[in-house]
């Protein structure tokens, strides 16, 4: 996703004292904690699987996979899900604040500063706020490796005769 092509539209995330965003088309869900089965031979962010309604979905440490030290789970961390080209990903964060509106001209592209292997792709600068701008395609790359594969999503439905 191209900054300049997004609708501005973001939902913004805590991890540890640091916001990210993360645009809201990428969005299925907001969870509170869930169990996650861990998954042996993966990268040390792959928390591991949840079952989300009969599904398996890959669960990233969004701490983990920025460098920060780990950190317990507890009930009230949250899982976001996010869905790019039919894939889909758990990210763990510490909190979801809020959904935010922004201007294209407080949004600038890291320009190779924003390290993490290309996960940041901006930085909003909002009032006194700096907040990093997260690409799900990066991050959706970064669960694939050392993971079995996994079907894409498919289209939810319901059963015949009950519509």
């Amino acid at each position: 996703m191209a900054i300049t092509d997004a609708l501005l539209q973001w939902i913004v995330l805590r991890v540890d004292k640091q916001e990210y965003a993360l645009h809201i088309d990428s969005i299925v869900e907001v969870l509170r904690m869930v169990a996650v089965r861990p998954l042996p031979d993966t990268a040390p962010w792959i928390a591991g699987l949840m079952n989300m309604r009969g599904r398996g979905v890959p669960v990233m440490d969004l701490r983990l996979r920025l460098g920060m030290p780990a950190r317990p789970y507890a009930l009230n961390m949250i899982i976001v899900v996010i869905q790019v080209d039919g894939r889909m990903l758990g990210l763990i964060v510490d909190q979801a604040m809020e959904f935010l509106s922004l201007p294209p001209e407080s949004i600038r592209p890291t320009e190779g500063a924003g390290g993490h292997s290309g996960i940041v792709a901006g930085i909003a600068n909002t009032g006194d706020r700096l907040i990093l701008i997260l690409e799900p395609r990066t991050l959706l790359a970064s669960e694939t490796r050392g993971l079995p594969s996994l079907p894409h999503a498919q289209p939810h439905t319901q059963p015949a005769g009950q519509r």
